[in-house]
């Protein structure tokens, strides 16, 4: 068995397609298919089970794949400690961060971070909170970034900067002539939210029950510029971090009407497993990141 085999076999198991995890590891599916043909053969007995709407493991595959996750992770940590004795000469850095934080607030500093070190290959994924700390629990990154976690289950956590979340209307929505709370005003209203599992929602749900307000009507966007671009068109209202809204608010597309009641501080987080060994450039970014002025 050849670590390359493993490895397609790992990422087709993870994903159930041969097509994402040809995708993944940026190869043709065909050449992947030929590796796990290869793999089977000298395994002796099939990996996988086809069907119409994917792949999933036989048996004997799902065996191999708690073999395969252990090898794969030693494979990288000795990539890692190899690269290590470089310094940050060369290196790579894989961070996962929710939308707020990977869409909003990593950009610049990871852009002046590779200025600096430019032997260094970075990616960034993005997704809920709930989904990049699942996936950084399971080693899918060097490092994640997420928000209104308090105490994610096995994973250290770095507290880098507050948040507030801020109540937005468009410009000539009644409310943002208004100066006195007063919850009836919005049981009407349509309340335009992040999907599931975004911290995001959770802060806007928390606040609503905080003050005992039920909507009577949802939407749900599975985008931050959907949301903003929504409220400003005047489909209803919604609920934002500081961080996403700055130049609408600065150029008048979106109003915050300040209304104590509504308000929510949060702090956004950085988060890596416990008992792992960041990387030099891991160590670097994350105290980059922490000097950077928001």
């Amino acid at each position: 068995m050849e670590l390359s085999q493993l490895r397609a076999f790992y990422e087709i198991a993870r994903s159930g397609s041969f097509s994402k995890g040809a995708e993944k590891l940026h190869i043709t599916q065909p050449a992947l298919s030929r590796q796990i043909e290869s793999l089977e053969k000298s395994v002796g007995i099939s990996l996988f089970n086809r069907h119409s709407r994917g792949v999933y493991l036989s048996e004997a595959g799902r065996r191999l794949f708690e073999y395969v996750e252990q090898m794969l992770r030693l494979a990288d940590e000795a990539d890692r400690t190899l690269q290590e004795l470089q310094g940050l000469h060369i290196g790579k850095l894989s961070i996962g961060a929710c939308t707020t934080m990977g869409s909003y607030l990593l950009p610049t500093p990871l852009a002046t971070f590779l200025k600096q070190h430019p032997n260094i290959e970075a990616s960034l994924e993005l997704g809920s909170s709930d989904e990049i700390a699942a996936r950084a629990a399971n080693r899918d990154f060097d490092l994640a970034f997420i928000a209104g976690i308090a105490d994610p289950p096995g994973l250290c956590i770095e507290p880098i900067l507050e948040d507030q979340i801020l109540f937005l209307v468009c410009p000539d929505h009644p409310l943002s002539k208004t100066t006195v709370f007063q919850p009836e005003l919005l049981t009407k209203e349509v309340f335009i939210m992040r999907e599931l599992g975004s911290a995001t929602r959770k802060a806007l749900e928390a606040i609503l029950e905080r003050v005992q307000i039920k909507p009577g009507r949802v939407v749900t966007l599975g985008d931050t510029e959907a949301v903003k671009r929504a409220v400003m068109a005047g489909m209803g209202i919604t609920f934002l971090s500081r961080f996403t809204v700055g130049l609408e608010l600065q150029t008048g597309l979106l109003c915050a009407p300040s209304f104590p009641e509504l308000q929510m501080n949060r702090k956004l987080l950085c988060i890596y497993p416990k008992g792992v060994h960041l990387s030099p450039a891991a160590l670097a970014f994350l105290s980059h990141i922490k000097k950077e002025s928001y």
